[in-house]
């Protein structure tokens, strides 16, 4: 346990050092402030942006996590030697960071209601897309600790498939790329909340399966 505590805190400060998480936090606040002040806009519409911001806020320090990790981290990975206990104590802290991260954008927004059920569906709608953006980052963290033309393959390949998440597809296609997009176009239509719920789950599994994914493609450059 106490090799837990100590891979959690120092998670926790790869996070914090260079206050990338903490502005880019307030950025997201400022935008999404100046948006429900300057404009009238529907929550609907209001949620479907904070969805987007959520996404691209947690690509962004996913990724930035991932760089100082193999900056920082090199001896403790060398300390520890275990890969999957590292992988496992690196994966429950994105998705406790992703959960407080949706629950401070969700009571700080403008879309805060006493309803409980509208409540839970866009915390829970918060945290799986941050987890999305999590393991999309996850694939390719590789691209830290490669060669020249694996940084630049990981590097593109992101921009990509984040790209490719925010596409709203109606064919089969849309059961193999991140479904930011469908999640989107969901919320932006006024579904049933047996419908964010269905899409929700398709976020989670999505995630579960980059992750998985991710900790194989990414098992070789461990110590390197």
């Amino acid at each position: 346990m106490s090799k837990i505590n100590i891979l959690f805190r120092n998670f926790f400060r790869l996070t914090t050092r260079n206050y990338i998480f903490l502005t880019s936090l307030f950025v997201f606040f400022v935008a999404e402030f100046s948006l429900s002040t300057l404009f009238d806009l529907e929550s609907e519409v209001q949620f479907a942006l904070i969805i987007l911001g959520m996404f691209i806020f947690s690509i962004i320090n996913t990724t930035t996590f991932f760089k100082n990790d193999q900056i920082k981290n090199r001896y403790i990975k060398q300390k520890f030697s275990s890969y999957w206990l590292y992988s496992f104590v690196e994966l429950l802290f994105l998705i406790v960071l992703n959960l407080f991260v949706a629950l401070v954008v969700y009571f700080l927004s403008f879309i805060v209601s006493a309803d409980f059920s509208f409540m839970l569906i866009s915390v829970l709608g918060l945290f799986a897309t941050g987890l999305v953006g999590s393991s999309i980052a996850w694939i390719f963290k590789f691209q830290w600790n490669a060669s020249l033309v694996s940084k630049i393959f990981g590097q593109i390949g992101l921009i990509v498939v984040s790209f490719l998440a925010l596409v709203n597809l109606d064919n089969f296609l849309k059961y193999i790329i991140p479904p930011v997009g469908q999640f989107v176009n969901l919320s932006l239509s006024k579904s049933s909340n047996a419908g964010f719920m269905g899409m929700l789950a398709h976020q989670i599994i999505f995630a579960i399966v980059l992750f998985l994914a991710g900790i194989q493609l990414n098992k070789n450059n461990f110590t390197k």
